[in-house]
């Protein structure tokens, strides 16, 4: 949650006293919101070139004051109003979110659990409207996380999970959608990975709730995620050999729009395929990748659109269609 590695961390507090955590009677430290918030800071500040001995010992104003003048957005307070609306489907994830690490994590980036399903059929039900909205368990109207726990991860299922999040009430937001598994087949997980969605091995430990949800809020400085298109951008219609074709293909137009709708073309089609193959250091870095391929398709597939369109107008013969896409 800190973003500092164990063995650092044993260090500053061996040597420098950054914080004092409480111990559980396992002998296992329990660090506090405070004692998170305090960490955050003097990594954040440490990074900006401060030597970790002129920052340890400051006390919590201190440092959220030296933040402030060094530009740094302190992470929230332990008394943060929950702003994040969650929707969990399995009620055993539920439960982990309300106790322990999860519960802090949850805290600590300001989310509440709205509304809590026992199964993907409930959840559909309710989505299908065949469950009254009044009742307990309906869809709150607005959510930011989707998050469903499977213990075996089939295809079946994983229509099931995209048909959830492609079904949502018009007029309101897209959830970002996470799956928690136990087990699956990695064809499956690309699916999946494919849709933008995120994926966690179970049990879902503190630190990928808190990478899930952290860029959905304030806590860890970072712009909100961008939602993902409702619906995956069209594949190719042009492979590259007929678009540089098209582009050499003689026109009557002065400005060759033609070459420069076609370079477009395959430009987007190369930053699409790029953004799909982009190494994702985190399931916030997957997100926003599968977001970037999907609005590079759709800028792509118009492209294609307006490409035929001057084919048309200028005489000149349409790029043969692929027939399939990779």
């Amino acid at each position: 949650m800190a973003g500092i590695p164990v063995a650092t961390l044993r260090v500053w507090e061996r040597r420098y006293e950054v914080v004092g955590p409480a111990r559980a009677a396992s002998g296992q430290r329990l660090y506090s919101p405070l004692d998170v918030e305090r960490l955050v800071l003097i990594k954040q500040l440490v990074d900006m070139g401060h030597a970790i001995g002129t920052v340890a010992r400051e006390s919590l104003e201190a440092l959220r004051a030296l933040a402030a003048v060094r530009g740094v957005e302190a992470p929230p307070s332990a008394a943060r109003a929950a702003t994040l609306s969650l929707v969990v489907v399995g009620r055993s994830l539920a439960r982990r979110l309300a106790e322990g690490n999860g519960q802090r994590a949850m805290a600590w980036a300001g989310a509440h659990v709205a509304a809590t399903f026992g199964d993907l059929p409930q959840a559909l039900s309710v989505l299908s409207g065949r469950t009254a909205s009044g009742r307990a368990g309906a869809l709150p109207p607005a959510a930011d996380v989707l998050l469903v726990q499977l213990a075996s991860l089939q295809p079946d299922a994983t229509e099931q999970v995209l048909e959830l999040a492609d079904g949502w009430p018009a007029g309101s937001q897209v959830p970002r959608l996470a799956v928690v598994y136990g087990f699956a087949a990695e064809p499956v997980l690309q699916r999946l990975r494919d849709a933008g969605v995120a994926l966690f091995r179970a049990p879902l430990a503190a630190h990928d709730l808190h990478a899930l949800l952290a860029p959905l809020g304030h806590s860890s400085g970072a712009p909100a995620a961008a939602p993902l298109l409702r619906s995956p951008a069209p594949p190719r219609r042009f492979d590259d050999e007929a678009l540089a074709q098209f582009a050499a293909a003689s026109s009557t137009v002065a400005c060759e729009c033609p070459r420069h709708v076609a370079e477009l073309v395959m430009q987007l089609s190369a930053f699409e395929a790029y953004s799909t193959d982009c190494t994702s250091r985190s399931p916030a870095d997957a997100q926003l990748h599968a977001y970037l391929a999907e609005v590079a398709g759709s800028a792509r597939a118009l492209f294609e659109q307006a490409l035929e369109r001057i084919a048309v107008a200028e005489g000149l013969d349409v790029p043969h269609a692929r027939s399939a896409i990779s």
